[in-house]
């Protein structure tokens, strides 16, 4: 498996914009993405394999915390650990600021594969 993590770009909005609904579920538009990649207070994060985006992830930045807005993973791709690859280096990049208290996240309690996740790392 050869994967990458890079932050993500327009570039790579375009790359996902034609099937963001069909593999990605009911994320955002591309447009709520394109304001939240110009947003300073955002980082948002795509793993790609073989320079193929199989996934994508975001956090906001606010005082003393960080929240984790989405963790997203093409269907056919679910199971196979790059969720758990995306929730590691949002954190990574969360603990890089020194005054962040918490990190959170919100998880639809049906969402056992993102619970199982979570529970893993002792989140």
């Amino acid at each position: 498996m050869n994967t990458k993590i890079s932050q993500m770009t327009l570039e790579d909005l375009e790359e996902i914009s034609s099937s963001l609904l069909d593999e990605f579920d009911d994320f955002w538009n591309i447009s709520t993405f394109k304001l939240e990649l110009s947003n300073p207070n955002s980082k948002y994060i795509v793993l790609k394999e073989n320079n193929y985006i199989v996934g994508f992830a975001g956090i906001w930045f606010g005082y003393k915390e960080v929240h984790i807005t989405n963790i997203a993973i093409r269907k056919s791709k679910r199971r196979q650990g790059y969720g758990l690859i995306l929730l590691s280096e949002l954190v990574k990049l969360a603990k890089q600021k020194d005054d962040i208290l918490s990190i959170t996240l919100e998880v639809k309690e049906n969402n056992t594969s993102a619970i199982r996740i979570i529970r893993k790392i002792k989140f």
